[in-house]
């Protein structure tokens, strides 16, 4: 009787332990179950944040495209780009794309987190033409030696850009806004050119970063 009954409370024991174990499990399969939107929401922040750099990215190589045609559009004749408009359209061109107010400060909706730091030449071949620098918002500019048609420049690191009659080339380092406390950092180039096509002087695309 003895060995039945301690037969009875080994059994009794392990039922116990079974039951526990199996509280366990079931504890474990509610949690999991729990982390699910969480790791959704992670996943989804992850393809978001992938999306906005990408999406900066994309805005600046575009943005720099458009205001460089924009300031070589600005040509008074087919040998000559007033460089001084050049430089204002190139600006509002900015202020329009990446989202900046007249001081080159993004708004709220902007996809960058400051302001734009750019470089931007104006040549027109034997009648010289400007250089332009904006740093944190302030504009300088400085001549550039007149030359003749082609004219290689060299921008960034060993990328060098030939222009075969008026021009403008830009070079633009901008910040996006922060992204898991970590913002990106992105310069992009382009340049283009005045060319006849049928007989008219039109701007054209010389080239850009890709």
């Amino acid at each position: 009787m003895l060995g039945y009954q301690s037969r009875l409370r080994f059994k009794g024991a392990r039922s116990a332990n079974m039951f526990e174990l199996h509280n366990d499990e079931s504890g474990n399969i509610i949690f999991s179950l729990a982390m699910i939107p969480c790791l959704l929401i992670i996943i989804l922040s992850i393809i978001g944040i992938s999306q906005d750099v990408s999406s900066a990215d994309v805005i600046l190589k575009n943005s720099t495209v458009i205001a460089v045609e924009g300031a070589a559009s600005q040509f008074i004749s087919a040998a000559e780009i007033p460089p001084d408009q050049a430089e204002a359209s190139f600006k509002n061109m900015l202020e329009q794309n990446l989202k900046l107010d007249d001081n080159l400060n993004p708004l709220s909706f902007s996809a960058f987190s400051t302001n734009p730091n750019y470089t931007l030449l104006v040549f027109n071949g034997s009648q010289g033409g400007t250089a332009y620098t904006c740093q944190n918002g302030q504009l300088s500019s400085e001549p550039i030696t007149p030359g003749n048609f082609p004219q290689t420049f060299q921008i960034g690191s060993g990328i060098n850009v030939r222009l075969n009659s008026p021009g403008v080339i830009a070079t633009i380092e901008e910040t996006s806004k922060s992204i898991l406390g970590r913002p990106a950092t992105y310069q992009r180039w382009a340049a283009a050119q005045v060319v006849m096509h049928n007989g008219t002087p039109t701007a054209a695309l010389v080239g850009a970063a890709s």
